[in-house]
């Protein structure tokens, strides 16, 4: 019960916090920094693509499965591009993180640099040749005194379709 009570207490505080010190920043708190690796992709088979995001220092952002419902989780998307489509997403363990004003309650964060890995699924019919993916990452950064409005990054990255 402490542990409900604790989690609505910091969810409470944060929200506090951010609408006090978010009216004036718009700073950007993560960044696509592109893929780990160049994609390529053969038609008719799943293949993975690893998305690189850095949380700018002094911040974090909540894991896709923070400890409360309260917490806005991070989340990708990938829009579908005509013969290829996402098939999963997979994200990284978050990190325990305890706040200055709060040391019981744990929060599952990510923090520097994180990796997302996306299952893509090109259709047996693609054609050879780069094409252009758009998705957005949706995140609330926070640092240890204040959480900022939630955002949408967008991004962009191109994936090789192999010939058959």
């Amino acid at each position: 019960m402490r542990s409900a009570f604790s989690i609505r207490i910091v969810f409470c505080f944060l929200v506090f916090l951010s609408f006090a010190s978010a009216q004036s920043d718009n700073a950007a708190r993560v960044t696509f920094s592109g893929l780990a690796a160049p994609a390529v992709l053969k038609p008719g088979k799943p293949s993975e693509v690893v998305l690189r995001f850095v949380v700018a220092p002094g911040f974090h952002v909540n894991s896709y499965a923070p400890k409360s419902d309260l917490l806005i989780p991070t989340a990708l998307k990938i829009d579908p591009s005509g013969s290829i489509n996402t098939k999963g997403i997979s994200y990284p363990e978050g990190k325990d993180l305890a706040l200055p004003f709060d040391p019981d309650t744990k929060l599952s964060v990510y923090s520097g640099e994180f990796l997302v890995r996306a299952s893509l699924l090109a259709s047996s019919g693609a054609a050879a040749g780069t094409t252009a993916l758009h998705g957005e990452l949706r995140y609330q950064a926070c640092s240890d005194r204040a959480c900022f409005p939630p955002k949408t990054l967008p991004l962009d990255f191109n994936v090789t379709l192999a010939s058959h």
